[in-house]
C-alpha cells in the first residue's frame, strides 16, 4: 500500500499524461515533470536562502536557473514536451557549468545528471549524442581548471585529464547501454500491447458475431419445440419447417465446432501429428458430412483427387481445411451449381490441391486479402447463410501448420478456385472404403470418380 507522500509525488510526476500516449512518451514525460518540478522547488529555496544570507554574487544565477525551471514548467503545462526537455537540457548544460567554474562549488558534477536525462529524454540519437559531448567537455574542462596536483607528481595533470576523460567515456559507455535496454524493453511492452488490443478486438467482434449469428436459429428451434409442447404447432406444421431448422441446426454445428478449434488452438499449441494421409479419402469423409446442405443447393461436388495421391500431414488439421474449403463453397454457390476437387503431384515433391466452385466469385481486392493478416469480414451466402469468419483462418494457420501454403483464384461471377499445397509421400494402398461411392442423394449428384 503506498503512502500518502508517495501518491502525491505519482501524481505530481503524472501531470499531462493520458492513457492513450505511448508507453515510452508517458516515462519520458514523467522525467520531465520530474526534473522541472525538482529544479523549481529547490531554485526557488536556494534564492531564497541566498536572499536571507546577503550572498548576493549566486543571486543572479540562481534567479536565470529558477526562471528557466519556470519556462520549462510552463512548457509542459502547455504540452510542448520537446520544446520543454530542449530548455531544461540547455539551461542545466550552461549554468552547471558557469556556476562550478565561478564558484569552485561542485556544481559542475550535476552534468552527468544532465547527460542521464539527455540520455532518457531526447529522442534524435545526433542530439543525444551532441549533449553528451558539450556536457562532457564542460565537465572536464571545469575539473582541470581548478586541478591542484600533489608536490612533486610527474605528469599529474595530464594523467587527471585522462582520469576524467576515462570516467566520461565509461559513464557514457554504461547510458548507451541502458539507453539501448530501455528501447528493447519498450518496443517489446509495445509489441505486447499491440497483441493485447488486436487480440481484444478480435474477442468482441468474435462475442458480438455469435450473439447475433447464433440467435436466429436457436430461438428459431426453441420457438418451434415450444410450440410442439403447448399444442401451439401440430407435427405437419413442424414437419415443414423442419427444413430451415436443420439448416440452422447445421450452421450452428459448424459454426461450434470452428469456434472451439480456434479457441483451443490459440490456447494450445496444436502441433501437427504428421501421419501418411490418403488425399482421397480424407476429402470423401467431407463430402458426406456436407452433402445434406449440397442437397438443399442443387449443387453437385466431385471429388477427382487421384486415388494415389498421400501426403504427410495432420488428419484432423487435414479434415478442418477439407471441410471448411468444402462449406465455403457450398455458401457462396447457387442452386444447380458445381464443386470440383482436385490435385496434382508437382516436380517439388508436394501435392497441390484445390477447390473450385461456380459460385459468385469475389473481387481483386477481397481475394488478395482473403489469406492475409487482415481478411475480409465474412458475408452472407448465396441463400443468406452466415458465418463466424473463422473457416478460412483456420484452413490458412492449419495449411501453414502443416508446411504448405494457401492461395486464392476468383473473379466476379466466374466462381473461385482455392488451392493449397501440402508435403507428399511415397504412394500407398488408398485406404478401406475410399473408392467407395461417396454418400449423397439426388438432386446433388457427389461424384467419387474424376
Amino acid at each position: 500500500m503506498l503512502s500518502k507522500p508517495t501518491r502525491f509525488c505519482l501524481s505530481a510526476i503524472s501531470f499531462g499524461i493520458r492513457e492513450e500516449m505511448p508507453f515510452d512518451q508517458r516515462k519520458k514525460l514523467q522525467v520531465a515533470n520530474l526534473c522541472s518540478i525538482f529544479l523549481t522547488c529547490s531554485w526557488t529555496i536556494r534564492l531564497t536562502l541566498q536572499l536571507m544570507s546577503g550572498n548576493w554574487k549566486v543571486v543572479p544565477f540562481d534567479a536565470v536557473f529558477l526562471l528557466a525551471a519556470l519556462v520549462g514548467l510552463t512548457l509542459l503545462l502547455l504540452k510542448a514536451w520537446q520544446a520543454a526537455i530542449t530548455v531544461l537540457v540547455v539551461t542545466c548544460m550552461v549554468m552547471f557549468t558557469a556556476v562550478g567554474w565561478f564558484f569552485h562549488n561542485g556544481m559542475e558534477d550535476f552534468l552527468l545528471v544532465v547527460i542521464l536525462a539527455s540520455t532518457l529524454l531526447l529522442d534524435t540519437r545526433w542530439l543525444r549524442h551532441l549533449a553528451f559531448g558539450i556536457c562532457a567537455a564542460a565537465f572536464v574542462t571545469v575539473k582541470l581548471h581548478f586541478f591542484v596536483p600533489f608536490p612533486g607528481a610527474a605528469h599529474s595533470r595530464s594523467l587527471f585529464a585522462a582520469n576524467m576523460a576515462a570516467l566520461i567515456f565509461a559513464y557514457g559507455w554504461f547510458l548507451q547501454v541502458l539507453h539501448e535496454i530501455y528501447d528493447n524493453y519498450r518496443r517489446e511492452v509495445d509489441r505486447k500491447n499491440s497483441d493485447l488490443h488486436k487480440a481484444n478486438l478480435a474477442k468482441e467482434k468474435l462475442l458480438s458475431i455469435i450473439a447475433h449469428d447464433l440467435r436466429a436459429p436457436i430461438g428459431n428451434l426453441k420457438g418451434a419445440l415450444d410450440g410442439l409442447d403447448t399444442g401451439l404447432l401440430t407435427a405437419h406444421q413442424f414437419d415443414v419447417l423442419r427444413h430451415d431448422l436443420q439448416q440452422g441446426v447445421d450452421h450452428v454445428h459448424a459454426s461450434m465446432e470452428n469456434l472451439l478449434i480456434w479457441a483451443t488452438g490459440h490456447l494450445q499449441s496444436m502441433e501437427p501429428d504428421f501421419q501418411p494421409v490418403p488425399l482421397r479419402a480424407a476429402a470423401a469423409r467431407c463430402v458426406n458430412l456436407l452433402s445434406g446442405l449440397a442437397e438443399k443447393k442443387r449443387i453437385a461436388i466431385e471429388n477427382r483427387i487421384p486415388l494415389a495421391a498421400v501426403v504427410r500431414a495432420d488428419p484432423d488439421q487435414l479434415g478442418t481445411i477439407f471441410r471448411n474449403l468444402l462449406a465455403n463453397a457450398v455458401k457462396f454457390t447457387p442452386e444447380g451449381g458445381r464443386i470440383e476437387i482436385e490435385g496434382e503431384r508437382e516436380e517439388s515433391g508436394q501435392w497441390r490441391l484445390w477447390v473450385r466452385d461456380t459460385g459468385i466469385g469475389m473481387s481483386e481486392e477481397r481475394a488478395r486479402r482473403l489469406f492475409s493478416s487482415t481478411p475480409p469480414r465474412s458475408t452472407a451466402g448465396t441463400q443468406q447463410e452466415k458465418g463466424l469468419g473463422l473457416g478460412l483462418s483456420l484452413c490458412r494457420e492449419f495449411v501453414e501448420r502443416n508446411h504448405g501454403t494457401i492461395w486464392v483464384e476468383s473473379s466476379p461471377g466466374k466462381g473461385t478456385a482455392i488451392y493449397f499445397t501440402l508435403e507428399a509421400v511415397a504412394a500407398m494402398e488408398p485406404l478401406d472404403g475410399a473408392q467407395a461411392p461417396l454418400a449423397g442423394k439426388r438432386p446433388a449428384r457427389i461424384s467419387g470418380q474424376g
